[in-house]
């Protein structure tokens, strides 16, 4: 009945990316963090077939009564596999806790069996616990029906459903939808739920090297203060199903200059001023005229450290 293979799933997946508000501060400075994390949808496995919808065992209509998913096919062409777009009739939002009854119904073959699952914890994999039932024999091209539960804990999100078809009907123990056969093929459908368990994004950051002062450091945004030194700091993003991301940006503690010498700047002018190991810095004066007589700090150095104004 049964072909066998290997097969490597690969489960859903995380990036994360991590941007400071300043870069470059005045010590002791401050810098506003911040954690930006996508999930992505999880890549999954299917089922091969040897010879596949060639004698008339495949899938020909799936819908769920009272929602949008309402999809009539043929049989499908090597590799038997199908995943239908994210769109119109062929998706739909199921709410958690609710009760469903789907209408499927095979191909001109006299005997075929559908089973399926929804991957309810988004983990890219489609357990025994996620199966919604199988159908009686759909052979033919009658209709039969799976009827099924969404759990209250299911993730919200889009996440996949899965129908497997086959001209037997599975043995006791045979819930997998990575099963290959040598007859039959197997659809997949992106759907939505809703009013589940809220797929959360933690968030943890670490300084390199210690020093300064993070407000916290499990938040998508922290605040760091008394920046001194060049720092770098790094952010792990962990999904509720435990894959990890981790991101670092970098901020550079920059000693405030001490202008000494004499010069008159009337209101209007500017001039450069050149500081040694911090670069050069554009000092514009608004109305008044300022004798550099005795040593001076722009008031507003740490807040703009690439352009002092008065």
């Amino acid at each position: 009945m049964f072909a066998t293979s290997n097969i490597l799933n690969i489960i859903s997946n995380v990036s994360v990316a991590a941007t400071a508000s300043v870069t470059a501060v005045c010590s002791p400075g401050s810098s506003v963090l911040t954690a930006s994390a996508q999930t992505y949808v999880p890549s999954y496995c299917m089922p091969s077939y040897s010879f596949g919808t060639d004698a008339g065992v495949y899938i020909s209509l799936v819908s769920i009564d009272g929602t949008t998913l309402n999809n009539s096919s043929g049989g499908a062409p090597l590799p038997y596999y199908t995943l239908y777009p994210q769109s119109g009739v062929t998706t739909t939002s199921l709410s958690a806790n609710t009760a469903f009854t789907m209408s499927v119904a095979g191909g001109s073959y006299q005997d075929c069996y559908i089973w399926g699952w929804i991957d309810y914890n988004q983990d890219g994999l489609f357990s025994a616990s996620e199966s919604i039932g199988v159908s009686g024999n759909v052979g033919a091209l009658t209709t039969g029906s799976i009827i099924f539960n969404v759990p209250a804990n299911a993730y919200n999100g889009v996440t996949r459903l899965r129908l497997s078809c086959s001209y037997y009907y599975p043995s006791p123990g045979i819930d997998d939808a990575f099963i290959n056969s040598d007859y039959g093929e197997a659809e997949d459908y992106s759907i939505t739920i809703t009013n589940g368990v809220p797929n959360i994004i933690t968030y943890s950051w670490i300084e390199s090297p210690t020093g300064t002062t993070l407000q916290s450091n499990n938040t998508a945004v922290v605040n760091a203060s008394n920046i001194n030194q060049t720092t770098t700091y790094t952010v792990t993003a962990t999904t509720a199903q435990g894959c990890t991301s981790t991101a670092s940006v970098t901020t550079t503690g920059i000693a405030a200059p001490v202008i000494i010498g004499n010069a008159q700047i009337c209101g209007g002018d500017s001039v450069t001023l050149s500081t040694p190991g911090v670069g050069i810095f554009n000092q514009q004066y608004a109305s008044t005229v300022i004798n550099f007589s005795s040593q001076y700090t722009p008031t507003d150095w740490s807040a703009k450290p690439d352009t002092w104004r008065t």
